[in-house]
């Protein structure tokens, strides 16, 4: 019963409150300040206009535990193609166990619980470099004790700017809003007007958000979030707040190539009971992979420029998935300090090989060390493409010769 009270307080009544959960421990542990943040699978739920900036196919696991001892369970899927939008999947499994009723006697009857699930499937579209619009079709069916309904409702969402460093969101939760009938009476979905803005910068690697999340006929609840990626494409670091909790986070992620996993977790604390409600965390699971992106593959991983070495060429096999013609591209080659050391550039279609002898830009052998690589490829819209990681490591061998030793008389 007190699960229940709690779950009463913390939605404030209000149907549909599963849509205002959260689903993964990177938009929770920014404070769920999320309706313009694009290019992300989570895009489905808070505004399915931010799928438009999708480039990789993305599918996310997430387990959650809920205040009263409730659980979610979250999959989400989604992935772009050339020509026709972006597509996402949603599903969402919530439940609330051990309750149990009373006669007018106060005789105990069984025990009994609350579940929901949910459907969402999401579609966007980006027109031109300005402006994505996104809608949900999704179906919710909900059961407590004996009673159990079914009902489907639609969203609509808009995001400009959706591939810049500053973007803004506004989404329509419920603009069709699902109905379900138990024990002769209906809930209505309330229409949730959800709007925000974010702004990346310090390379992409800093990211500010912030939401108001407004349902009709209930009080506007602020969302604010901060995301830092401490280490490329490794380690991230999070943390929010909303009208009801603080959050913190934060991920591990491991890319190799075309392929990509991360470690998710976010702690949610309850400051509008005064923290009275235990602490509760998120964990995810995300992959991904395809998509449009690009990278290359260098072979050998040691080689020495030396003519007198077999492997003294470096093989670089570019490979380039773009959603659109290519208009220009650079691969740019550093050692361990940064420095440019020897640049490719073209317009047009890249090569799919290319060789480095290991001799810089103005013809002098680069010395011995660890080199890494960018690789940009801007197509035909200006939309970027890049990636960097590790290329070779230059270790100069010389001519095999004899070494003839003496013995002292």
């Amino acid at each position: 019963m007190v699960g229940l009270i709690i779950f009463t307080l913390y939605t404030g009544g209000m149907a549909g409150a599963v849509f205002n959960y959260g689903l993964y421990p990177r938009s929770l542990g920014m404070g769920k300040a999320f309706c313009s943040v694009s290019g992300d699978v989570e895009s489905g739920y808070y505004n399915p206009a931010g799928l438009s900036a999708l480039r990789v196919n993305d599918l996310r696991l997430a387990h959650h535990t809920l205040y009263g001892g409730g659980r979610l369970e979250y999959l989400g899927y989604s992935f772009p193609t050339k020509h026709f939008g972006s597509f996402g999947f949603t599903i969402i499994n919530h439940v609330v166990e051990g309750f149990y009723s009373f006669d007018e006697n106060l005789q105990q009857y069984s025990s009994f619980g609350f579940s929901e699930n949910c459907i969402i499937v999401s579609y966007s579209y980006l027109l031109g470099q300005t402006l994505g619009l996104g809608i949900n079709l999704k179906g919710l069916s909900s059961k407590l004790a004996q009673y159990a309904d079914f009902g489907i409702g639609g969203d609509a969402g808009l995001v400009l700017f959706p591939k810049r460093q500053y973007t803004l969101g506004l989404m329509v939760h419920n603009a069709w809003p699902p109905r379900l009938t138990m024990n002769e009476q209906t809930d209505i979905f309330p229409s949730i007007i959800r709007f925000g803005g974010s702004i990346r910068f310090y390379d992409n690697r800093f990211l500010i958000a912030a939401d108001g999340a407004q349902p009709i006929g209930y009080d506007l609840n602020p969302h604010l979030g901060i995301e830092f990626i401490a280490i490329p494409r490794a380690l991230t670091l999070r943390a929010g707040v909303d009208g009801n909790e603080v959050s913190f986070g934060g991920g591990f992620r491991w890319a190799f190539g075309r392929l990509a996993f991360g470690l998710d977790y976010a702690m949610l604390m309850h400051h509008a009971f005064n923290y009275l409600p235990a602490n509760t965390h998120k964990l995810g699971l995300n992959i991904q992979f395809g998509g449009f992106r690009v990278w290359l593959n260098a072979k050998p991983k040691v080689f020495s420029p030396s003519p007198f070495h077999r492997e003294n060429v470096l093989w670089i096999y570019l490979h380039i998935n773009a959603q659109r013609p290519v208009k220009r591209w650079q691969l740019l080659i550093r050692n361990d300090l940064g420095e440019v050391v020897r640049t490719f550039a073209s317009w047009g279609e890249p090569p799919k090989r290319l060789t480095w002898g290991g001799l810089d830009d103005v013809g002098r052998s680069a010395p011995d060390g660890d080199y890494y690589y960018e690789l940009l490829v801007v197509d035909e819209r200006d939309d970027v493409l890049k990636y960097d990681d590790f290329l070779t490591t230059i270790k100069t061998i010389g001519p095999p010769g004899e070494l003839e030793v003496i013995p002292e008389k």
